[in-house]
């Protein structure tokens, strides 16, 4: 069997530093905890790396928007936290799309006070990078703990919340359900 080590040589080899950073960022997140998903992969296009990275209103939150809706183009999103009143804007903004933004708090172990089902969501916590909130891509997948999943970090320290518990949770909701 190969060895993970020599895996990622090999793949780096074939696809050049690209490859050998992927399976970098992979093994530090697994050894946090955490598991892969599509949108870990660098490669993925729809999966938005932050470009402001200035403390307390960076665009963290902007490309988790920008990657749970798959949207092609970053510019298409605000970036939410420079705005006099973010949330107003994130509504705003979902409300063209027929979303809702419903921001939910967590306990101090970042566990969910209920499961609403399996859905991608903005997560937020601790930032490992100052005493500021981070925004997170998580997937809520499982019932029985209500922790989120964490599964992009848009950072490219990959360093989510250096092992601390969420905050919050954003989910997006239909405002019109019955009218899809």
């Amino acid at each position: 069997m190969m060895h993970a080590h020599t895996h990622a040589h090999t793949r780096a080899a074939e696809g050049g530093g690209a490859a050998l950073a992927l399976e970098s960022r992979r093994k530090r997140q697994r050894q946090r905890g955490f598991s892969m998903s599509a949108r870990d992969d660098a490669g993925d296009p729809l999966a938005h790396r932050q470009t402001d990275h200035s403390p307390a209103t960076g665009n963290a939150l902007q490309c988790c928007v920008a990657t749970i809706l798959r949207m092609s183009s970053l510019d298409a999103v605000p970036n939410f936290i420079k705005a006099a009143d973010p949330y107003a804007v994130l509504r705003a903004f979902l409300a063209d799309k027929g979303l809702g933004f419903v921001k939910i708090e967590l306990d101090a172990h970042g566990r969910m006070p209920f499961y609403p089902g399996d859905c991608d969501v903005v997560v937020a916590g601790p930032s490992p990078r100052g005493d500021f909130r981070h925004a997170v891509v998580g997937r809520l997948r499982d019932a029985s703990s209500r922790i989120p999943h964490l599964v992009f970090d848009p950072h490219e320290s990959d360093a989510y919340f250096n092992g601390k518990p969420a905050a919050w949770v954003g989910l997006f909701v239909a405002l019109r359900p019955w009218a899809n």
